[in-house]
Parts: C-alpha cells; structure tokens; sequence
C-alpha cells in the first residue's frame, strides 16, 4: 500500500474507485488540492488490520492519538490498538494489533449504525463507515432472502471488525486523497468455516459484491455444488437444453466430451457443464455402491458408519439400517456436472474452456513444483507474480510438448500420475570403492522406456564408471 506525501505513479492496470468523501478539515483540503493518490496493490488480498497498519503508517497517528480514537469509536470498552513490526516469510511490515474484550454478540445493521451514531467520529468518517456496513449488509440479504434490516452479523459484527472498518474510515478521511486506486483483487477458491458452517470461497455475499456495476471485476469461478443451496435448488433443477461443445470421441486425442448451457438465477449468471462420459462413470460408481450396500447391509449400522461411500446413502431408524432412495436420486443429478459463475460477457462456451485451461495451468504448475521442487512463491512483489505466472506456463507447455511426443510415438493414454510416478522411481546411486567411481541406475520399469523414446533421449546405462 502507498500513500507517501509526494504523487504516486499507476501503472494503470489497476481498477479504480473513487472514494474521497468530502469533510470540513483545512488540512484535508490542502492535501486534496497537492493531489494525493492512495493506492492499494493487493496481491495476495487485504485484511481489514492490515489496512488500518497502512493507514496508521500513512497518517503518523502516534500511540496517543490512537487511544483517543479507540475511545472516540468504543468509548465503553476497554481495550488497545497497537502498532508493531510483524515478519512474515522473512520479509518485515507493520501491523495492528487489536484487543478487544471477547464477545459473541450478533449484531444488526442498526446495532452497528447506532454505535457509529453515538460515536466520537467525524462526520465524513461516520458517513462512510455508515455505507460501509449498508453495503456489507445488503450483500448479506440478497444471499440469505431476508431484508437488510433483518441481516444479523456474525464476523463483520465483532468489536474488533467494527473497530478496524471505522478506524479505517475515520483515518481514511483524514488522509483525503484525491484518487484511491485499488489493484485487482485476488480470487481464492475452496473453502472456509463461518457461523454458517463451511461455505465456498469467496464467500456468496462476496460474490453479490463483485457483481455489483459499480465493481470492475471479472471473474470465473467454479462452484462447490453439493455446498451452495441455490446451485442444488435452483440452477441444476433448471430445464433447458444443452449445448455440444465437443462430442464423444473415439480416440484419447480427442477432447473430453462437453455440453453447456446457461442459467440466469436472479441477475446471476451460471454456467453448468456435462461430460456425457464422466455421467455414465459416476452413475455406474454409484450403482456399484447401492449393491455392495444391499449385501453389507445386514452387517449392522456399525458397519454403515465406517464407510463413507455407504453412509451418504444410508438412514437409520429406530435403529435399524436401510438405504435412503431419496439421497440416491438426488445424487443423480450431479452426474458428470460441473456448474461455474461468471460475470463475464463471454459465450458459455468460452466460459467453459478459459475455466478449463485455467484449471490445466494450475494443474500442471502443482506437478512441477514437486517434479521440479521449486520454492515456495510468495506474491508481495510484481517480479514474483510474472514468475509464477510464467513457471505456470511453462509446466503447462512442457506437459502438452511431452503429451504431443508420446503420441506421435504411438503410446497415447498414458496417465500423468503414472508417468510422473515411473520417472520418480528411476533413480542412480554412485557407489565407490578403492578409487573407482560407479554410478548404478535403477531398473527402467513402467512407462520409462516409451518417455525416453518418445523425447530422444538414451536411457542411462545400468552401470557406467565414471
């Protein structure tokens, strides 16, 4: 994050959002008029501490003046902002240590609203800690069906959020720059626990965010089905017909069959995938479940619970064990699905296959971190960034280079993990006794020899002196 009193310079690969609210301070006027631009590079996301440890930086807001800002904010609680020096991965920074009495109080828009009412704020910084929090709870409604009024907080309700949103705020306004440039934001995926339980990152009301107009963010993202109600519910119960992107082929150079179709929930936009193949496989799976089941079942409930293929399809009552039907069906309509979101204009099929080759890049980038047992790439600098990017694609291009080569070689079908756990296996030893050197080579088992021949390469002989 930047913020030095001269003019920062951009790149202008950023996305831009103007946030200088107007307040009443001279000096805040002054620094308006010298044209101070605050820009955030957030290449591995923001946390609300860190920010406010860039702000306190910025501003030179000294111990005292931040004690009185904590007790202008939460004038009934007792508690410190402090800020310390912090390394993370060697590298050294700044960072706001907040404690705050620990509370498990759910808070509600107007919970929240009244305490930035009744607080020592300036008005600026109330206004926008105000629309901060309205934002936040408008997401929140549009996700659970409820009325932002109704929006109760769990996380964002915690003293130490609120703390960190309106501090931000109230330094945010005193600091007045003329422009507030914000890089673009890094997307995660997986998951996450919550008060809600264990939701898909980001998180939905994140999402509602993004696809907010007045946010210039575009994303792909690939949805966890069985977690998000609205894609089980809504978008795979959705009829409509499918369109052919590639269809089954004969051979292992073809590409995998792929149908899509699209589904608007709401102004949100879904994509939802089928591989004909992978549906006929999952179903085949599952059958295959249901009647090993159908044998074990008088093994007793005991038996059902050590057994994570049978217990999704399994309930119990008074005690007794039988197969759920209605799970089963239901399962079925995952078969060979993949759903994605998107707030891109591209067609469903490109959709699709840039989510495909993004998968592919990221892919094939683990397998080369371990083949190759590169470092760990942390992402604080720009050079770090083009070169994750740039060993992404070269693992990529190296892995399709070897694919293409086995083929023109005739050995097509060959599994990335077979292959990568032949080559492991081959190993050479130097072994030396009474001044000769011996180097002894493991035996060439697997698909060793078609690599080596499909890439010209000699395979090493078992024993050569050196």
């Amino acid at each position: 994050m930047s913020g030095e009193k001269e003019k920062i310079a951009h790149d202008g690969r950023g996305c831009h959002y103007e946030h200088a609210p107007a307040h009443d301070h001279v000096h805040c006027e002054d620094r308006k008029q010298n044209g101070r631009i605050l820009t955030i590079r957030a290449n591995s996301g923001l946390s609300g501490d860190i920010f406010l440890a860039g702000l306190l930086r910025m501003t030179e807001t000294d111990e005292a003046e931040t004690n009185r800002l904590l007790s202008a904010i939460l004038p009934e609680l007792a508690g410190t902002v402090r800020l310390t020096r912090r390394q993370v991965n060697n590298i050294g920074g700044w960072f706001a240590a907040v404690t705050l009495p620990h509370q498990h109080e759910h808070r509600t828009l107007a919970d929240i609203t009244a305490l930035i009412a009744a607080s020592g704020m300036e008005d600026a910084a109330k206004r926008l800690a105000t629309a901060t929090f309205t934002m936040l709870a408008k997401a929140e409604a549009a996700v659970h069906e409820k009325k932002p009024e109704d929006i109760h907080f769990h996380e964002v309700g915690a003293l130490d959020s609120i703390l960190d949103i309106c501090m931000s705020c109230e330094l945010f306004t005193r600091l007045a720059p003329s422009r507030f440039v914000v890089s673009p934001l890094p997307l995660a995926d997986g998951s996450v626990t919550c008060a809600h339980g264990t939701i898909p990152v980001p998180a939905p009301a994140v999402l509602e965010l993004l696809n907010d107009p007045a946010n210039k963010i575009r994303y792909i993202l690939g949805e966890r089905m069985r977690n998000v109600k609205e894609v089980g519910e809504k978008v795979l119960n959705t009829p409509s017909d499918y369109v052919e992107v590639h269809p089954e082929g004969n051979s292992s150079k073809d590409p995998s069959p792929l149908k899509v179709k699209e589904v608007l929930v709401e102004g949100r936009r879904y994509i939802v995938c089928l591989n004909t193949r992978q549906a006929r496989k999952d179903a085949l799976d599952r059958e295959a479940i249901i009647e090993s089941l159908k044998e074990q079942i008088q093994s007793g409930a005991k038996a059902m619970i050590g057994n994570r293929g049978y217990r999704r399809f399994v309930k119990m009552e008074s005690g007794s064990v039988s197969i759920d039907m209605k799970k089963v069906k239901e399962e079925a309509k995952y078969d060979g699905i993949w759903v994605l979101r998107t707030n891109t204009r591209l067609s469903p099929k490109n959709v699709a296959l840039k989510y495909k080759q993004l998968w592919m890049v990221e892919h094939a980038f683990r397998d080369m971190k371990s083949v190759l047992e590169t470092r760990p790439v942390f992402h604080q600098r720009d050079a770090t960034i083009r070169g994750h990017v740039f060993c992404s694609f070269l693992s990529l291009a190296l892995r399709k280079e070897l694919y293409r080569r086995l083929e023109a070689a005739g050995h097509c079908g060959l599994e990335w993990s077979d292959i990568k756990q032949d080559l492991e296996a081959m190993q050479e030893i130097t072994i030396e006794e009474n001044g000769r050197k011996l180097n002894i080579r493991s035996q060439c088992a697997g698909h060793c020899g078609k690599i080596f021949q499909a890439v010209g390469v000699a395979i090493p002989p078992t024993i050569r002196e050196l």
